[in-house]
């Protein structure tokens, strides 16, 4: 999916290149996201191909030296109670002014799109991510469970 690119002081946004996956990883490793580099390529690498129904991309927030500070991975779709929604599945963000730049972009694409509800998944190990979205009005809607399938018994 293609999105503007968007400036604002100090940071630029845009669409993450294929050549620049691997240089993403150590912040996708240094916040749990990614194991292992062949397992963080397969993810990206998965973004730049069209799957399901929705629009779906992984945008970079970078600072003025070129260096990827933030990622955000988003999925444009569709939800039978509020109609077209923007979920962020991944933000990544190496610190809280980066995150703050992260939520902003998510919510100027979902006012592009003509979104009605932005969705952040966040991760167990990301509490401090849960509390950053809820002092920016995102309030709990679900909970969501999840099982590996090498945990089924045999």
């Amino acid at each position: 999916m293609r999105f503007m690119e968007q400036t604002i002081p100090h940071f630029t946004f845009r669409d993450l290149k294929v050549e620049e996956i691997d240089q993403a990883f150590p912040l996708a490793q240094a916040t749990g996201t990614a194991p292992s580099l062949p397992d963080w390529q397969t993810f990206a690498l998965s973004l730049f191909h069209p799957h399901g129904n929705g629009e779906h991309g992984i945008k970079a927030l970078v600072n003025s030296h070129r260096t990827i500070v933030g990622l955000i991975v988003l999925v444009i779709g569709s939800d039978p109670r509020h109609g077209t929604v923007l979920e962020v599945t991944h933000l990544i963000a190496c610190d809280r002014m980066s995150a703050e730049a992260l939520v902003e972009e998510a919510l100027r694409i979902a006012r592009e799109r003509e979104c009605t509800l932005v969705r952040a998944d966040v991760s167990v190990g990301d509490l401090w991510l849960g509390d950053f979205l809820r002092r920016r009005f995102f309030t709990l809607e679900r909970h969501q469970l999840a099982r590996a399938l090498s945990a089924l018994p045999s």
